[in-house]
């Protein structure tokens, strides 16, 4: 245990010496969609962005109707600006929406928001309405990525005072660039709109698409999470519910929105440290079952998940769940990457009065592998009716129990709770709301910063927020894939292949959690040594006088050591040399629906070697490709292939030659 715990502080040190430069939450691109909620008279859509320098930013949005609007606005330097939208033109109706059979579920709609800025900012999105309310940190376009799975929660039909209610688990997708093809496959057997699993849908700049569960007596808890997307270029994923009750225990009972924007698959970790919520100051517990809940989400078959405190277990499959209570902490490591999101718990419980504080939100946890050494971070407020809707605002820093350099504000983060038996722990900060800074001191000792992770919520009167302060957004357990060319040798005439195979693999999971399926290259040889076959002599192009590329695509389903990825026929001829270099050109590596992934790579080289070529004393006799001509050299050659000095009387082989080649030769017989 302690040499992982090691293994982890390295990370830390190593997020916080080069923050600046990792892919953060912090850009100047961003999009935004506003998925539904149930409605009353007081709905609305919130933007907030931060700036730590003035900076201007231009909010360009387009409604349902695909009108187009923009402002330009200015974010003073250590300030929040919000930004307000009309829920009825922006946001994506639910299937319950006024009646509707299915509101905009599964239509590529219009509504999107799109904000760009001078400098780097932090923004904020927010969706409530009467007791419904969630907020979500809004990932900057240069940290999105191309495949995701959904974190939901189970959908629920309720009788509620002989009212049937359908609450439905739901996602939304937003493209960030013009025909962007999306390949979706449900974790349920159909949504509101079909039955299958999968989708298919082409998407252009801007665009927007809500998926919702279908919610009926027979079907009351489908659940979305765990639904895989795939896309050719980067896409926004709202991951949610319509309205939530945590965990699922009776009709009757407060419910609450759930949004949060998805991390693409390829930044999820394997260790997680959970804090656990501070609850509401106004907060009953009615039910042993009543409590946070934590939720770990796989991507990949056969991941096992040790948690402090409760004995390891393993999900057979992608996108698998495993439901925990919180309690007082936990500390997670898997065996391959997952997700981790807090799920806090329903408020009140057997009652239409809105007696305590809070209600269902979904926080993303970061990982800490991707832990930064400071953040700038937002405790949104929206106004409602000219008074605030949350009345309790919280920070809760965690952290390996020896980084006691953390403040806020510029003061010092109290001493950290330890959670359980493990080196990390929590603290918990009452802060009003607006922006907030958080940052780790130098460490004297390491002359770097250590990194550290932070959860930002609130609640008010049936009513709570959450979100993740922010992380970096790194591509973790990237597999190195090495390839090797292997020796080929013949002589002139001879049928031969040139061969690539893979020498070896690191990180080879990491493969599969990529979806990569396909590699392109080329090899370069000697073309005076050797040809390709005619049937493959269209992929050939030449490369200098000498020598020419030759390219090759290997499909797989799985990709390992010692698996061969190109076999290219062809034949040896005479040369200009004896032996060359074979070398392997750039690796271009495709996922299932051919959107470029980044994997790192290896190359071994070989040699190509002509072999049986007449020469004397290592020098060969001439060069085939000679394109000036000396007076011809005439040799003679015994029986057995010996050179000889002076012509024999006795039967021999006569060859002239010169550099462009052999000019004759012919057997001569005893005079």
């Amino acid at each position: 245990m302690k040499s992982v715990v090691l293994c982890i502080a390295i990370v830390i040190m190593v997020c916080g010496l080069s923050a600046q430069t990792l892919r953060t939450s912090l850009g100047q691109d961003f999009w935004i969609a506003f998925p539904p909620t149930e409605h009353g008279n007081t709905a609305s859509a919130t933007v907030f962005i931060s700036a730590d320098a003035t900076t201007n930013a231009v909010v360009a949005s387009r409604d349902r109707s695909g009108r187009p609007h923009s402002d330009v606005i200015t974010i003073p330097a250590g300030s929040v600006r919000a930004v307000d939208f009309d829920i009825l033109d922006y946001e994506l109706r639910a299937y319950a929406f006024a009646g509707s059979l299915n509101g905009d579920c599964e239509q590529v709609m219009p509504q999107h928001v799109h904000i760009t800025t001078d400098a780097d900012v932090a923004v904020y999105a927010v969706v409530r309405d009467d007791r419904t309310s969630d907020a979500w940190l809004v990932l900057p376009t240069q940290s999105l990525g191309t495949e995701y799975r959904v974190m939901s929660y189970p959908s629920e039909y309720a009788n509620q005072l002989f009212q049937l209610k359908k609450y439905p688990s739901q996602f939304v997708v937003v493209a960030t660039e013009d025909n962007t093809e999306i390949e979706i496959d449900l974790n349920t057997n159909s949504s509101r709109v079909a039955a299958g699993k999968h989708r298919s849908v082409v998407m252009n700049q801007g665009d927007s698409y809500l998926l919702q569960a279908d919610v009926s007596s027979s079907k009351p808890n489908d659940d979305l999470t765990g639904t895989r997307i795939r896309a050719t270029k980067p896409i926004v994923v709202l991951g949610g519910h319509y309205r939530a009750q945590v965990p699922v225990l009776g009709d009757m009972a407060s419910r609450d929105m759930l949004v949060e924007q998805m991390q693409s698959v390829d930044v999820w970790g394997k260790y997680y440290v959970v804090p656990p919520l501070k609850p509401p100051t106004k907060s009953k517990q009615s039910d042993p079952n009543d409590v946070v809940m934590v939720r770990v989400l796989t991507c990949l078959d056969s991941t096992t998940i040790t948690v402090e405190g409760i004995a390891t277990s393993t999900i057979p499959r992608a996108g698998g769940i495993w439901d925990l209570p919180l309690g007082k902490g936990r500390v997670i490591h898997a065996t391959q990457p997952i997700m981790v999101a807090i799920l806090d718990r329903t408020a009140n419980r057997n009652t239409m009065n809105v007696n305590y504080s809070g209600d269902p939100s979904l926080i993303i946890v970061p990982p800490v592998e991707q832990y930064l050494a400071s953040y700038r971070t937002v405790n949104i407020e929206p106004i409602v009716a000219g008074r605030p809707l949350y009345d309790q605002h919280q920070i809760t820093v965690f952290a390996p129990l020896s980084n006691t350099r953390i403040r806020v504000d510029g003061a010092a983060v109290p001493a950290l709770t330890r959670i359980g038996t493990s080196d990390f722990g929590y603290a918990h900060l009452d802060v009003s709301s607006g922006t907030h800074r958080s940052a780790s001191a130098i460490n004297p000792s390491t002359g770097s910063s250590e990194g550290f992770g932070i959860l930002i919520y609130g609640y008010g009167p049936a009513e709570s927020y959450g979100y993740t302060g922010g992380m970096a957004f790194e591509k973790l357990y990237q597999p190195t894939v090495w390839l090797r060319a292997l020796d080929t040798s013949g002589a002139a005439g001879d049928k031969t292949s040139l061969v690539v195979v893979v020498d070896s693999i690191s990180q080879r999971e990491s493969l599969k959690l990529l979806d990569v399926h396909e590699l392109t290259s080329s090899i370069s040889y000697n073309s005076t040594i050797w040809v390709p076959a005619p049937e493959i002599v269209s992929s050939w192009s030449r490369q200098d006088a000498e020598h020419a590329l030759l390219n090759f695509t290997y499909q797989f389903d799985s990709l390992s050591a010692g698996d061969t990825v190109a076999v290219l026929p062809g034949r040896m001829v005479l040369g200009s040399t004896t032996k060359d270099s074979l070398f392997l050109g750039t690796v271009r590596w495709l996922n299932s629906v051919g959107n470029p992934m980044s994997v790192a790579y290896r190359i071994k080289g070989a040699e190509l070697t002509l072999t049986d070529v007449c020469d004397k004393n290592g020098l060969r006799l001439f060069d085939p490709l000679s394109t000036t001509g000396t007076a011809p050299t005439v040799r003679y050659y015994d029986l057995m292939g010996r050179e000889i000095r002076e012509r024999p009387t006795g039967p021999c082989l006569e060859v002239q030659s010169d550099t462009r080649g052999i000019r004759s030769a012919r057997l001569l017989l005893k005079e």
